[in-house]
């Protein structure tokens, strides 16, 4: 493998090293506490303090009374900032940045990361105000949004059928344990919360309902829904012209980019549908990234492909540049071999190394979701194994749809996997669900027949 076969593997906002190809949801570190001291009036509190707090988890602090665990919590959302005489050394890394920064937007950060204290603290309002007072705070205003929000974070803590008929009493009349279950609706709660899931079980991150998709009124698909799950490769598979890449399309709205395109039915993110008219299509599209069939980079250096998507999103200050993007490289063992050379032509790659770029640059504004439509169908069979391992180290940190007609491919790498066919003049889901069951026990007759060769 030549020195640029790893380029497009930088993820410039990835910080801590590539995992080497985790198992399906296993737990990963969301939060990383390193070296964490802290201090009140030069008194100490907590020392030298390194640990992981895994995603999907719950983790218990335990110990004596003084022991430093409410300092920590406090300086994970930072409300160290608030404590006259407090001061914090150290760092605390989430989605890889250091929330101690001095660019760190503290506001965006508490949104992130909600705090339950231990005396229940409605505000002196309405149950109703109590939920929908944060949300205004942040600009949802919308009547009928708020209700929604409001209605569903009191149902993910089980209070909505207690409250649903006096939601203008006072929140200071509930009792105590139903006061603190208000202190847990959080209307930024970006999904529904399980009800005691067991630890880094799959979770559905995509929710595709009775989708229907037509250009120019011919019909693409029709009434398909299916579940994507959090952290987890799922491949898209089915003969050409059934409407996986119309799926993809549809599920971070290029389709607004189609002229005669027409999208029914529903896609929920986080609870919310991406079709509503309110909803940021920009924002959408920076949570979930696209690699398309044909590599498309810049025609630019290695360096500026790193750096360009930094700029145009405010990080411009060049030590810090330089930094994330040094850091990048090492995470695929590339530094050493091309931090000589960073800007020397993207466009020289091959097409596979250009494919790899291109996934890096899809991975620099750190979405949750990856789209990837065919990306290894134009490279030879060694080009196509190096993005493999690419993808199946993705895994766990992203979420990642990927369409293929590689059956060994979707095999190799998914999850899960949702087998697609022509039905009726439009694409249909005809069997979704775990990978190995599909290629091995599958349910339909037509999902058997594709797989073992016979059809498709």
């Amino acid at each position: 493998m030549n020195i640029e076969q790893e380029v497009g593997k930088c993820d410039p906002f990835t910080l801590g090293p590539l995992e080497a190809g985790p198992a399906c949801c296993d737990p990963l570190p969301v939060i990383q506490v390193k070296d964490l001291s802290l201090r009140y009036n030069g008194k100490p509190a907590l020392e030298k303090v390194s640990l992981d707090i895994y995603e999907g988890c719950i983790t218990a602090l335990i110990g004596p009374s003084g022991c430093g665990k409410t300092s920590l919590l406090s300086a994970i959302n930072r409300l160290t900032d608030l404590i006259p005489g407090c001061s914090v050394n150290g760092r605390i890394l989430m989605q890889g940045r250091n929330i101690y920064d001095r660019d760190e937007n503290v506001q965006a950060l508490r949104r992130h990361v909600g705090m339950v204290f231990q005396k229940p603290t409605p505000f002196p309002l309405s149950i109703r105000r109590n939920l929908s007072l944060p949300l205004h705070e942040h600009g949802i205003t919308r009547k009928t949004e708020v209700a929604d929000i409001s209605e569903q974070a009191l149902r993910d803590v089980g209070l909505w059928d207690e409250v649903c008929d006096r939601m203008d009493s006072a929140a200071l009349n509930l009792s105590g344990g139903q006061q603190q279950r208000l202190g847990k609706c959080d209307p930024f709660t970006l999904g529904p919360l399980e009800a005691g899931p067991a630890c880094c079980d799959p979770l559905p991150v995509i929710q595709v309902k009775d989708l229907s998709l037509r250009y120019n009124g011919k019909p693409a698909l029709e009434k398909v829904s299916l579940d994507i799950y959090e952290g987890c490769i799922t491949a898209l598979i089915g003969p050409s012209g059934c409407g996986k890449t119309s799926l993809l399309s549809a599920i971070n709205r290029l389709t607004d980019l189609i002229p005669g395109c027409s999208v029914n039915g529903r896609i929920l993110m986080q609870g919310r549908n991406i079709y509503d008219r309110d909803e940021n299509v920009q924002a959408l599209r920076r949570q979930v990234g696209m690699v398309f069939q044909k590599p498309t980079p810049f025609p630019l250096s290695i360096r500026r492909n790193l750096s360009l998507s930094l700029h145009e999103h405010g990080i411009t200050r060049k030590t810090e540049v330089a930094d994330i993007s040094e850091q990048a490289l090492r995470d695929v063992g590339l530094w050493d071999e091309v931090c000589d050379r960073m800007d020397s032509a993207a466009l020289n790659l091959s097409g596979g190394q250009q494919q790899r770029l291109c996934i890096a640059r899809a991975l620099a504004l750190q979405p949750q979701i990856l789209l990837m439509d065919e990306p290894c169908s134009a490279l030879d069979p060694i080009a196509s194994g190096v993005v493999e391992d690419l993808i199946c180290r993705l895994r766990g940190r992203y979420t990642v749809v990927i369409v293929t007609h590689n059956l060994a491919q979707a095999r190799r790498i998914a999850n899960y996997a949702a087998f697609f066919w022509v039905s009726g003049h439009a694409g249909q889901l005809i069997e979704f669900g775990r990978c190995q069951k599909i290629f091995e026990s599958p349910r339909h007759e037509l999902t058997a027949a594709y797989v073992n060769g016979v059809r498709g």
